[in-house]
């Protein structure tokens, strides 16, 4: 028996479902990087601009967290959202050797404003598909991540468990 997959076994068909949510990935991070481009903005300042908020804001380490980057790559986004006048560093009111960072009312406007333009964008591309594919797709990549978050929680399917078994 061979060991190559054949194109209708699960293991073919998980490479390709792998092999086409990492185009789509790539794909997507490329047509972003164009779009904020025009604002002047790399994916990871956008990104930060869109989970930071006006008031508490969020210490460097919780942004490097949540956007799956370094902390000296976060310190660098933040340095040049600080040249902009977007954001500001505030002390943190629980931990005084930590700072948080905010929005400025200017980081507000232009969140907003690259935020609508964005959007503009996706929506070019999404309302290409129909309302039911757009439904179907939501479904199943909700479902996608669902099981993904379950498996990096340490609750594996009973396939990485049986898979694991079988290399020991």
């Amino acid at each position: 028996m061979s060991s190559t997959p054949t194109s209708n076994s699960p293991t073919a068909s998980s490479r390709q479902n792998y092999q086409w949510i990492q185009k789509v990935y790539v794909s997507l991070d490329d047509y972003d990087r164009q779009i904020l481009e025009e604002s002047g903005l790399t994916t990871s300042e956008y990104r930060t601009l869109a989970i930071l908020d006006q008031q508490e804001g969020e210490r460097l380490t919780a942004i490097s967290e949540r956007l799956l980057v370094s902390k000296s790559t976060i310190t660098r986004v933040i340095d040049g959202l600080e040249e902009r006048s977007w954001v500001k560093r505030i002390p943190d009111p629980h931990d005084r050797r930590a700072l948080r960072v905010v929005l400025t009312p200017r980081g507000v406007e232009e969140r907003k404003r690259i935020s609508n333009t964005h959007q503009q964008a996706l929506n070019q591309v999404f309302h290409q598909l129909e309302e039911r594919e757009q439904n179907e797709l939501r479904m199943i990549l909700s479902s996608l991540f669902e099981i993904l978050q379950d498996s990096l929680n340490g609750n594996h399917s009973p396939t990485l468990e049986q898979n694991r078994s079988k290399s020991d």
